[in-house]
């Protein structure tokens, strides 16, 4: 099932800003972007997916946000990113278990402090949630400034708070030039997130 791209930001902005990913809506409907046209040219900065490299995934559409479509929400241009891109594990009609969100932000990271935001914030988040770091992965992103070795933090939520979870959560930054794009990964399961290899390999960035 496709939505609106109103509906998709939406959306993301709710989960990039709690960190934690529930299976009411969000995980399995609103997780699944219309997918990119073929032959569409963009000039605007976007993410691109190779279908090659990750045969098992699919991806939306890049989406530009308009602070404008949001008047009233107290949403301006600084907290939406300049684009956005999501992937999906399964296909367009049948979406799978696992979803990685990219998005491309202006301005510099520091990406030990954020990250380390994300982890005080997810557990204060819901009174009983354990959050335990399964570890770091490394990961190369291709990029309109070159090749990037980036670290994706690897999560699991466990305990009372998490029973309406995605249980596999994982979080990255890669800082560029004049921005940094942030990455965010959901799985049903902790175990699940070995399968999101092959997707982190197959998006790039073009600024």
């Amino acid at each position: 099932m496709a939505i609106t791209a109103k509906k998709l930001i939406a959306a993301f902005v709710i989960v990039l800003s709690a960190g934690i990913v529930t299976f009411g809506g969000f995980y399995v409907a609103d997780a699944v972007q219309p997918q990119e046209k073929a032959g569409t040219q963009v000039e605007r900065p976007s993410f691109t997916f190779d279908a090659a490299i990750a045969p098992d995934w699919f991806s939306g559409a890049n989406y530009w946000p308009d602070a404008n479509e949001y008047t009233g929400n107290q949403v301006t241009e600084a907290d939406l990113p300049v684009v956005s891109m999501t992937v999906n594990l399964g296909t367009a009609t049948k979406p799978g278990p696992c979803f990685i969100t990219y998005s491309y932000k202006n301005g510099p990271i520091d990406v030990a402090a954020e990250i380390k935001n994300i982890e005080i914030f997810s557990v204060n988040k819901s009174e009983g949630l354990i959050l335990s770091k399964l570890g770091e992965k490394s990961v190369t992103m291709k990029t309109s400034e070159g090749s990037k070795d980036y670290q994706i933090n690897q999560y699991e939520f466990a305990g009372p708070g998490s029973s309406s979870m995605a249980k596999g959560a994982q979080f990255a930054y890669i800082p560029l030039k004049d921005g940094h794009v942030e990455i965010r990964g959901y799985c049903e399961t902790a175990e699940q997130l070995a399968d999101t290899m092959p997707a982190l390999l197959a998006v790039g960035f073009k600024a």
